[in-house]
């Protein structure tokens, strides 16, 4: 009976420790998920950027630029004509997720 209360307590400690254990690793997770998210954004946008630029200095140019390594992801972007309207559509990627981003003109 003496040693029913220390071992229900070192159990219910292991258990609470467990439970701690998983929801850092979920979090952490979530968290790295996140900042990919975010870099796959940054780089739609430098290469959003980079189209807009190309489009500077020559209105006329159509086209596109294939995926272009760049640190831990990738960037791509497309600039196409539809009626008088020109659209850019911009790609960043790490890993897995993929950011796309639009704009007119």
């Amino acid at each position: 009976m003496r040693l029913l209360l220390p071992v229900s307590l070192l159990l219910l400690t292991l258990l609470l420790l467990g439970t701690q254990l998983a929801l850092t690793t979920q979090d952490l997770h979530i968290t790295a998920e996140l900042t990919r998210s975010d870099q796959a954004y940054y780089l739609a946008e430098a290469a959003l950027h980079l189209a807009r630029s190309r489009l500077q200095q020559n209105p006329a140019w159509r086209g596109q630029q294939e995926s272009v390594p760049l640190g831990e992801g990738s960037y791509s972007y497309r600039v196409y004509e539809q009626g008088t309207t020109v659209h850019i559509e911009a790609t960043g990627q790490i890993g897995k997720i993929k950011t796309l981003l639009k704009k007119t003109f």
